[in-house]
């Protein structure tokens, strides 16, 4: 009779052991820390929009010089691809251990904290030209979009870092990127209402309450902060990157690295081709203007927000 039950032992025995192993290496950290480090994409995601948007209030509403305004937007699409392969080299550089000690800041945190604070800044003065000068708006929204482009690239690489290190599990991975993307829902409408309502009504002081919307947004991920803390996985001085440029061609060579690319790409241009042809389809093939534009925008963004949540489960 004890041999029967042996099995069952050591069966009971392996699952105790293989479940105490997952609890060693999870967080541990509670569905609200969860929900904490979710709300990390919030001001990017609301600070991209401003970037991504921006240019069409400036062309359609303020009447920037559009040549040079598709000038300036080809040249920040080249500037936002190429910045991201050199902002992970930046990282994980030592420049702010100096003053944010690894061992109770981690190594992402400070970057993410100061590159926040500065795209908030840099998402306000945006939408606060100090001319509304055709070719002025276009130099304005260049010089920004360099600084904004850099910092979001910055809070990006952050967020997607320390998710692998803070949650070593895909169990835990997957329960946090069903709250992720109801932040990012959040974080795009949060970036998009305020320039719907400017571009329902223009005048200097909706600009000036757009600029200021979006400076306090700008600083909602703060909150995220103590939780991307967490992120002090151990690593070797002496193995960081060398050369940017062996580091950019080792990454090329790897099959991984090229369908990520590719993906990204496929991804980026659908989001814009979508988001701006529907812009520019209602103004000059619908003859929307003003609020009723806004108002269409507004219902295409909220469907689009529908879909997302109901396919949640599906994802």
């Amino acid at each position: 009779m004890s041999g029967m039950h042996a099995p069952e032992v050591v069966a009971d025995a392996s699952g105790a052991a293989a479940s105490a192993s997952a609890m060693s290496i999870s967080s541990g950290h509670t569905w609200c820390q969860k929900i904490q480090f979710a709300l990390s994409l919030v001001s990017p995601m609301a600070c991209g929009g401003v970037l991504l948007f921006c240019k069409d209030i400036y062309v359609l509403e303020l009447a920037a010089d559009a040549q040079l305004m598709g000038i300036v937007g080809t040249v920040l699409a080249v500037w936002s691809t190429g910045c991201q392969v050199f902002v992970g080299y930046c990282l994980e550089s030592e420049v702010l251990t100096k003053c944010f000690p690894w061992k109770s800041w981690g190594r992402r945190a400070p970057w993410f904290l100061t590159h926040l604070v500065a795209a908030a800044f840099a998402s306000a003065a945006i939408y606060m030209p100090p001319s509304w000068d055709p070719v002025v708006l276009c130099w304005w929204y260049m010089g920004w979009g360099f600084l904004l482009s850099w910092l979001l690239a910055v809070q990006f690489n952050c967020f997607e870092s320390c998710r692998v290190e803070i949650y070593p599990t895909k169990e835990e991975r997957s329960e946090v990127e069903a709250i992720v993307k109801l932040a990012v829902g959040l974080g795009t409408s949060l970036g998009i209402l305020p320039q719907l309502a400017v571009a329902a009504s223009v005048t200097q002081t909706s600009l000036m309450l757009a600029g200021a919307t979006f400076f306090v947004v700008g600083l909602v991920s703060l909150v995220s902060v103590p939780v991307l803390r967490h992120a002090r996985q151990e690593y070797d001085v002496n193995a960081l990157a060398g050369s940017f440029f062996r580091e950019v061609l080792d990454l090329l060579r790897q099959r991984a690295f090229r369908c990520l690319c590719a993906y990204r790409f496929c991804d980026a241009m659908v989001n814009t081709l979508a988001i701006n042809g529907t812009i520019y389809y209602l103004t000059f093939v619908s003859g929307a203007s003003g609020a009723q534009r806004s108002f269409f925008l507004f219902l295409a963004g909220s469907s689009a927000a529908v879909a997302a949540v109901v396919m949640l489960p599906i994802w």
